[in-house]
């Protein structure tokens, strides 16, 4: 994000919905894949295979 010359929309966003997500005990994979790939802890194929192998259920 540093090399970005322009502002990244729904970054702040990302961080506040998971804030209030764990307040309220919400399971937001997504939002946090998204979250890991914006702090640069995760690369984007294993967040793909995080999302993937997670177990079917209904939502």
């Amino acid at each position: 994000l540093e090399r970005i010359a322009a502002t990244v929309e729904g970054v702040p966003t990302c961080a506040a919905l998971l804030c209030l997500a764990g307040d309220r005990a919400w399971n937001l994979p997504i939002a946090t894949q998204v979250q890991e790939l914006i702090e640069g802890r995760i690369d984007p194929q294993k967040a793909i295979q995080k999302l993937m192998e997670r177990q079917l259920r209904s939502e």
